[in-house]
């Protein structure tokens, strides 16, 4: 059976805004909404570029029926280069407004995902708090049926109780059995679900909550 969780709701909220993808994915969309601004806003400032030329200076020249002169030799130039914006019809002061808007459609989005994220586990969290207690309940109501039943079948055997009798603490026995394997599977749905909601389904998952583990 899962155990009671070992953290306190404020661990797994934080283990949460950590670990799930939703919330991983809005944080990368927000990523990449910085990064287009900060191409948007380079765009703006002047830039100073190398520029370096190679090359190889080959003909021959005659003049007035002079022998020719031939030349064959490399030649190169290196230049420095400015340019700076001037004006480009108000282009990329839209670019910029747009990635602007893009950021805070993005962090919007992940602030949802991070109140979502935290509903979920607070419920998931009491949820299991309150299986584990109804579990804790219907052991000992099954465990009082029982004393009951072995009691009236006892009694029943030394002709001191009636047949109708120990028919009902059967009945009342088998009521709190059903009940207990219900609490039982209560209390797994809502560690999986404590589990789902903090993004951990795996190992950790198994030695603080006993997800996947099954009685024999």
């Amino acid at each position: 059976m899962p155990r009671t969780p070992v953290e306190t709701v404020d661990r797994y909220v934080a283990q949460a805004l950590t670990n799930r993808p939703d919330i991983l994915a809005d944080l990368a969309h927000e990523r990449a909404a910085q990064a287009t601004l900060e191409k948007e806003r380079a765009e703006h400032r002047p830039t100073v570029s190398l520029v370096a030329q190679a090359y190889q200076n080959i003909g021959a020249l005659s003049s007035d029926g002079s022998p020719y002169s031939h030349v064959n030799k490399p030649g190169g130039a290196l230049f420095v280069q400015f340019s700076m914006p001037l004006f480009d019809g108000g282009r990329r002061d839209t670019q910029i407004a747009i990635a602007r808007s893009e950021i805070d459609a993005s962090a919007d989005q992940t602030e949802a995902a991070r109140h979502k994220a935290t509903r979920e586990v607070v419920d998931a969290y009491n949820g299991l708090t309150t299986a584990l207690a109804e579990h804790d309940a219907a052991v000992a109501v099954t465990e009082a049926a029982r004393t009951a039943h072995d009691a009236g079948l006892e009694s029943y055997r030394h002709g001191l109780g009636t047949y109708t009798t120990l028919m009902d603490d059967e009945n009342a026995l088998a009521q709190a059995e059903s009940e207990l394997a219900d609490a039982r599977a209560n209390v797994r749905t809502a560690a999986a679900a404590l589990a789902f909601s903090t993004g951990s389904i795996d190992a950790r998952c198994q030695e603080s909550l006993g997800c996947g583990r099954s009685e024999r």
